[in-house]
């Protein structure tokens, strides 16, 4: 067997499962053919996977379907949902209705939200509703023009679907995914590009791009920004273009889309005094926090004095995590702890089964450098930090995650986040997000 022995910098082997920031979301799409239109769920499944992310859905569809109509299904409806507690219900009300008069969607149409948004509550633990904000027709609502005229052109249509979505979401402590804003956008600063069905009032494959990476960015809370392969024909449009539109869309008014309610954030800062550690919550709006050292030990935090102490009984490097709870949301900061290091740390050998070449990825999976074993010798090519080591030989793969410290003295801190599957796809962005757990 043939060792690699290291003695000019730190390398530990975390025995952790691999980070790579994946997201789990469990979402029941309600609607018509609006949200049928090009497999929209299915295409929402897509962006959430180029994103390195996982979203399973089902659907209850029906073309021209009202909300009203799907309450009064509510016992099939109930039926298709059942088996899987789902974290969010996207519905979708009939493309006319809620952009009539006030008085007349405050009748049809509101009821109706509040009845579904109820009995979802009723029947699924922590599951949150979320509104889909559609488009105004082409040319306006013209079957409806002569009734009100508010909603013969499509600017006036927009803006009354923006006011009752909005409206639909705040008085549900429900979210509201703004497609039909971010398709105004690109109607007004993108002229060129289509985004209607030749009835000018379906989407085509654009217009359910805008709705897939919106509704992606609203439910996950993070920037849409890879590629998703939509159109198979030999028509092409420019995706950068269009989705520039959606991040700054959703995030830039949490508040307005009743978004930012459910948002969960603790910032902590954390110090080291001998064995000692202390951590300091400079800010939360959490339930509850718990900590766990890493070393088997863990405490629950009292509000009263916002921080935790706790003494390591021996030297070495330790894996904490820190948990946020706000009802139903979790959100999972690690830190990592260097406590007095000694040359015994220094002088670990990692026996590399005669590898020949071994490949360094950053924790997004992406590739940093590939080469022979010794590559890891020269501080040149691999800067202090958290990386995955992967070895082959023949058809077997070896993969860990490393610990690389050229300063002895230097503690390194760095938050990651965990996913239960080991070796997921290497594509798509790194970040920390909350996750939904069951109360």
């Amino acid at each position: 067997m043939h060792f690699f022995k290291f003695f000019a910098l730190t390398i530990l082997l975390l025995t952790s499962q691999i980070s790579f920031s994946q997201d789990t979301l469990r979402v029941f799409f309600i609607g018509n053919s609006y949200t049928g239109a090009n497999d929209l769920p299915n295409m929402t499944q897509r962006a959430a996977a180029a994103h390195g992310d996982v979203l399973i859905y089902g659907q209850e569809l029906a073309g021209g379907q009202t909300l009203e109509g799907h309450w009064n299904n509510r016992v099939g409806l109930l039926a298709n949902m059942a088996g899987t507690q789902w974290d969010y219900v996207v519905m979708q009300e009939q493309s006319q209705r809620p952009a009539f008069a006030p008085s007349q969607v405050e009748q049809e149409v509101f009821p109706y939200a509040r009845k579904l948004d109820s009995l979802f509550k009723d029947q699924f633990d922590c599951v949150q509703s979320a509104f889909y904000m559609t488009w105004g027709r082409k040319n306006g609502d013209q079957a409806n023009c002569p009734f009100y005229p508010p909603v013969c052109t499509y600017e006036g249509m927009q803006a009354r679907l923006r006011e009752s979505y909005i409206q639909m979401a705040e008085d549900n402590n429900a979210i509201c995914l703004p497609v039909g804003e971010v398709w105004k956008h690109v109607r007004d600063n993108l002229p060129g590009i289509e985004l209607y069905e030749m009835d000018g009032s379906h989407p085509n494959d654009v217009g359910s791009f805008i709705a897939a990476s919106t509704i992606y960015t609203s439910l996950f809370h993070k920037s849409y920004t890879d590629s998703l392969p939509i159109v198979s024909g030999p028509r092409h449009f420019d995706q950068l273009a269009v989705q520039q539109y959606v991040t700054p869309t959703v995030f830039d008014s949490l508040e307005t889309w009743n978004n930012d309610t459910g948002q969960l954030s603790t910032a902590f800062s954390d110090s080291i005094s001998g064995n000692n550690l202390s951590i300091d919550i400079s800010s939360t709006n959490a339930d509850s926090i718990v900590v766990y050292f890493g070393d088997g030990s863990s405490d629950t935090l009292s509000f009263s004095s916002m921080s935790f102490q706790h003494q390591y009984d021996t030297s070495g490097y330790y894996e904490g995590t820190l948990i946020s709870y706000k009802g139903c949301v979790m959100l999972s900061q690690e830190f990592f702890v260097l406590i007095n290091p000694t040359t015994s740390i220094a002088d670990q050998e990692i026996e590399m089964h005669h590898l020949k070449s071994i490949r360094i990825l950053n924790l997004n999976g992406q590739l940093i450098l590939e080469g022979p074993p010794t590559i890891l010798e020269d501080k040149r090519y691999l800067p202090t930090g958290i990386y995955i080591l992967e070895g082959r030989k023949g058809e077997l793969v070896m993969r860990k995650k490393i610990f690389v410290n050229w300063v002895q003295e230097e503690r390194i801190k760095i938050k990651v986040e965990r996913s239960n599957p080991p070796f997921p796809p290497v594509s798509g962005s790194f970040g920390q997000g909350a996750q939904k757990v069951k109360s």
